[in-house]
């Protein structure tokens, strides 16, 4: 064992230490027994185990340890206990600086320190969770922030299943707010992006290095998404968005997505299928998931995995759409059914359709002796996009999105698929409009 932190090794004069955590962790206990009902004491108990934490100088590792592990149980009771404000923003710079020395100290392959740096890691996820991004904004800049990450993701390389998804999550957690306090905002949005040119410290700098040990990091995600599957618990859903933003970041990242290999890629398009299968047709979850595939379509991965179940997902993509369609008639257009497909999963998913659909779709590319193939497969896409999107069924996207929509598909489609669109197209917009449309297209179909 490379730990440092046992009481044994400590100098004499931390008997009093040693006293006073026997004795919080004492009056902890019983109120775990008897319901803790004094929130006074318990922010008290608090304080007294963050100043232990904090004092990284003069607290030994093994007391800023045991402090940590006593302030999880303050946080089972009361959330708040772990939540670091702007007024006390110093301490994220302690817990960045105590976290390098946990990682450099303990070593995961030993049962005691394993369970110690579980421990800590579950504090670092509390704070993490609980704390607003602008807290973290100036501690992110600094080296012990790529320092700290890079000793992270190693890692991952030797370690406990648990402590191998717990990194993990942590990681994900910095990026998320990584993400807001580069879009100068508190705030948490799971589909943040920095400002265009802004890099981020994990991706672009970190991960983007191709560091000895980084390779495990694309399976740790896969493993956080993968045990974070429907039906998932309340309190895992901001674990496994931040996984899927982190990874889809990473797949859309020239240099980082070098670390994802085949078969991890593979592996997520599998968790993609079953997840959008299982889950209901209202769970917004799923609108991360496709904004993930977005990525995973656009990666080069995607061909070196030779379009792996390219039909199995063509095939989800399509039931959504005939799913949306289904609910809006089974509800009348009234747009109320609570087992309705959110209006944002339908627009990713035509928008992915409409983007990819010469990588995805088995259609063959249009040529004289696939015309009739291509205006069939063509018209049954333009169908479910016309009807899920029809102005005159409910006051759904506005006229120039669906016309933006249908002008997409019209420039790739050709002869007699041009004719089955033109027929749809008409009957979803005035007259008038369609003509000027695809007359501002160029294109001598409008004539008709």
């Amino acid at each position: 064992m490379r730990g440092a932190w046992s009481p044994v090794d400590s100098p004499p004069d931390q008997s009093a230490t040693l006293r006073q955590l026997d004795a919080i962790e004492r009056e902890l206990r019983a109120a775990d027994r008897l319901g803790f009902d004094a929130p006074a004491r318990l922010a008290a108990l608090g304080e007294q185990l963050w100043t232990l934490l904090l004092d990284v100088v003069c607290s030994p590792l093994w007391v800023r340890l045991r402090a940590a592990a006593l302030l999880n149980v303050c946080f089972a009771v009361r959330e708040e206990a772990l939540r670091v404000t702007p007024q006390n923003a110093y301490r994220v710079r302690s817990i960045v600086s105590s976290t390098c020395q946990v990682l450099e100290e303990l070593d995961a392959t030993e049962r005691r320190d394993e369970d110690a740096l579980f421990a800590w890691l579950e504090f670092l996820e509390h704070v993490l969770l609980t704390t607003p991004s602008e807290v973290f904004a100036k501690v992110l800049r600094h080296s012990m922030y790529i320092g700290m990450l890079t000793k992270m993701l190693r890692l991952l390389s030797s370690c406990s299943t648990k402590v191998f998804a717990a990194t993990a999550m942590c990681i994900a957690a910095f990026y998320a707010h990584e993400l807001q306090c580069k879009r100068g905002s508190g705030g948490r949005s799971h589909h943040a992006v920095p400002p265009s040119g802004e890099q981020v410290v994990l991706v672009d700098q970190v991960l983007a290095a191709h560091r000895e040990g980084m390779e495990h990091f694309g399976g740790a995600l896969l493993h956080v998404i993968n045990s974070c599957g429907y039906p998932c618990a309340e309190s895992r859903l901001v674990h496994l968005r931040n996984a899927l933003q982190l990874l889809g970041d990473i797949l859309g990242h020239a240099q980082a997505s070098q670390l994802v290999f085949v078969n991890d890629f593979k592996v997520l398009l599998d968790i993609f299928i079953r997840e959008c299968a299982d889950r209901p047709l209202e769970d917004m979850t799923r609108l991360h998931f496709l904004v993930l595939l977005d990525r995973a379509l656009g990666s080069a991965l995607f061909l070196q995995s030779h379009m792996y179940r390219k039909a199995e997902i063509l095939r989800v993509l399509e039931d959504l759409l005939d799913a949306a369609g289904a609910a809006r008639r089974a509800g009348d257009g009234d747009g109320d059914d609570d087992s309705e497909l959110p209006p944002e999963v339908v627009a990713q998913a035509n928008q992915l359709l409409l983007r990819h659909i010469d990588g995805v779709s088995c259609v063959p590319a249009p040529s004289s002796t696939t015309s009739k193939t291509n205006s069939v497969a063509l018209g049954s896409f333009l169908t479910r996009v016309l009807e899920i999107n029809n102005p005159a069924s409910k006051p759904g996207p506005s006229p120039s999105r669906l016309e933006t929509a249908a002008l997409q598909v019209f420039a790739i489609s050709t002869g007699g698929a041009r004719s089955v669109f033109f027929v749809h197209f008409c009957s979803a917009l005035p007259y008038s409009r369609t003509l000027r449309t695809l007359r501002l297209h160029g294109d001598d179909d409008g004539d008709r």
